[in-house]
């Protein structure tokens, strides 16, 4: 039996710390591997000025604010390997928009 942290991190709802800065407080916080039940963004989302702006309207399609997302947990993911934190398993919400994120 192995036990772990299950994390949900949104880092258009989380915008106070980057990504592997999170990693590094729950690491510390836990010392158990973690596991990112949850992780993605809307594709309103801009990850470069953390800006979510929910009434633009996104055509069908790659979006590329959430391929810059992906790329930026790719990178604290390698980051996190190299400082020790062993994050196992992970998931990434929505693998296709969610409609109830552009409602408020």
């Amino acid at each position: 039996m192995t036990d772990i942290a299950g994390i949900d991190l949104y880092p258009h709802m989380h915008n106070q710390r980057s990504i592997i800065d999170f990693f590094r407080m729950w690491w510390h916080a836990a010392h158990l591997p973690l596991c990112i039940s949850e992780f993605g963004t809307p594709e309103t989302y801009n990850p470069e000025t953390q800006v979510d702006d929910f009434n633009r309207f996104v055509p069908a399609g790659i979006d590329d604010q959430r391929i810059v997302t992906a790329r930026l947990l790719a990178d604290a993911l390698r980051q996190a390997r190299e400082e020790g934190i062993p994050i196992p398993f992970g998931g990434w919400y929505p693998g296709t928009g969610n409609i109830g994120w552009a409602i408020r």
